[in-house]
């Protein structure tokens, strides 16, 4: 019988040994199970020595793919537990090898989730904006060096954390919005800002003129670079183009980044289209009746 107890900080290692770099969506980072907990209420469990994930989504009970050297049994085990349980045995989050797995192995019936798709792009997108298709990515950082010769980039530690705090409230309150997913959103980054030690996320800080003017955080698993968090001052240009390429090129050895999914916005579907993904990772929900 599987008994699950929620997710917690203190997950931190746990999740981060099991998860590993394993997959390239972000829905299979510890990152993303920890900053995400509380609005999915996830909870964890574990078959022998592989584990298990349950999460609220979309007011149904769903599981992730499991996590350990015996994938198989613990599917195994959750049909077991949703049976005894009167759940449906639904599998979310996943990518699109591991719902193949569940359709061939298990019979499941899987359908792709409208507008989760995450967007994967080759590292070498970010370090010059290199190419005719990111000749305008490539001109706001010419135009910031020029205007901004002086800017450093330089990593979120105890001695700027609260400046950049008062760069993420700026943002906020610019950037406000009354939907409930923008809000928890920022509330999520800013509990990753002040338990920085437990998420243990590499981060970058740009400071112009004394001040910060945006910031960004994310984990790097397998071959992939996530970025989870990505804020920036609007009113200085080519701040977003400058802190991504800066914290791509401050990671080495990666070959791709993962910016995650544009949570069915248009306006954000358009920015992260605009700088060329290789790919568009669906993700997939899968039944086992």
């Amino acid at each position: 019988m599987l008994d699950f107890r929620p997710v917690t900080l203190d997950d931190s290692t746990l999740l981060r040994r099991l998860l590993g770099g394993e997959g390239r969506i972000c829905d299979s980072t510890a990152g993303t199970v920890l900053m995400w907990r509380r609005y999915f209420d996830t909870r964890i469990a574990f078959a022998g020595e592989t584990a298990v994930l349950r999460a609220s989504y979309r007011g149904r009970d769903v599981f992730t793919r499991p996590f350990g050297p015996d994938p198989d049994g613990a599917v195994g085990a959750i049909i077991d537990f949703a049976r005894e349980n009167s759940l449906p045995a639904e599998f979310g989050f996943l990518d699109e090898e591991s719902a193949k797995h569940l359709a061939e192995r298990f019979g499941a019936a899987v359908t792709q989730d409208a507008d989760g798709a995450d967007f994967l792009y080759p590292a070498e997108n970010f370090i010059a904006y290199a190419g005719k298709h990111l000749r305008e990515k490539r001109n706001h950082l010419y135009q910031f060096r020029r205007e901004y010769p002086d800017a450093v980039f330089e990593p979120i530690g105890d001695a700027n954390i609260h400046e950049v705090m008062t760069c993420f409230e700026a943002y906020r309150a610019e950037n406000g919005s009354d939907e409930a997913l923008a809000a928890t959103e920022n509330d999520i980054c800013c509990e990753v800002l002040e338990n920085r030690g437990s998420y243990g996320f590499l981060s970058l800080a740009l400071r112009i003129d004394g001040g910060i003017r945006a910031f960004t955080a994310g984990e790097v698993a397998g071959d992939t670079l996530f970025v989870h968090i990505e804020k920036a001052d609007r009113n200085t240009r080519g701040a977003y183009q400058a802190i991504a390429s800066e914290f791509v090129k401050s990671v080495p050895g990666i070959s791709f980044v993962n910016r995650e999914d544009d949570s069915g916005d248009p306006g954000l579907k358009k920015s992260k289209m605009s700088y060329r993904p290789c790919a568009l990772l669906g993700k997939y929900t899968a039944v086992i009746r």
